[in-house]
């Protein structure tokens, strides 16, 4: 089975390897991202429908964490996770 998203995983730790800080991978990763959407982005506040994903650890200290997808919530849903999306 393919996984789409784990080359992308695999890419933010090989940019630690080569000596970026895990902020400065996680920011050439998203930074794109942020353009590329900027006119869709509203501020968190009450009433807006969020997309977002939670991770269990702190990527910034050790960049495997954005692996432990722990919840992904769409458009203010929570998805349920039949099985873990990648596995350490």
């Amino acid at each position: 089975m393919k996984l789409g998203g784990f080359s992308q995983h695999r890419e933010l730790e090989l940019t630690c390897s080569a000596g970026f800080s895990a902020r400065a991978s996680l920011q050439a990763a998203l930074g794109n991202n942020r353009k590329l959407f900027a006119e869709h982005m509203t501020p968190i506040a009450p009433g807006q429908r969020a997309s977002f994903f939670l991770v269990k650890g702190n990527p910034l200290e050790n960049i495997s964490d954005t692996q432990k997808i722990s919840e992904i919530w769409f458009e203010g849903e929570l998805l349920t996770l039949k099985q873990p999306i990648l596995s350490n």
